[in-house]
């Protein structure tokens, strides 16, 4: 259930990091048809709608700092005989 949630509100907050202007953003909310469309109930729409609403748009459009990652990606082609990498890929490294 949390990702069909989910989806309303990114679609929500896009729209509030592109919207310069609270008209431009109440038009472009008006124009949900594309989820009611997909079967996303009206109620959830809405409440997910105004969530995105209340938050700042300058304080939404600071990036934001991911965690750290210093795993070095293990990038191979595909073949049925790896999966003993997978199976011992944590005693290898």
């Amino acid at each position: 259930m949390s990702c069909k949630r989910s989806i309303p509100y990114a679609q929500a907050m896009r729209l509030r990091r592109i919207c310069s202007t609270q008209n431009m953003l109440e038009k472009r909310v008006i124009d949900r048809q594309f989820l009611l469309a997909r079967g996303y109930e009206e109620g959830l729409v809405q409440d997910q709608i105004q969530k995105a609403r209340e938050n700042d748009r300058n304080e939404i459009l600071i990036p934001r700092e991911g965690a750290r990652n210093d795993r070095i990606p293990f990038i191979v082609t595909y073949n049925q005989h790896y999966l003993i990498l997978v199976l011992y890929y944590d005693a290898i490294i």
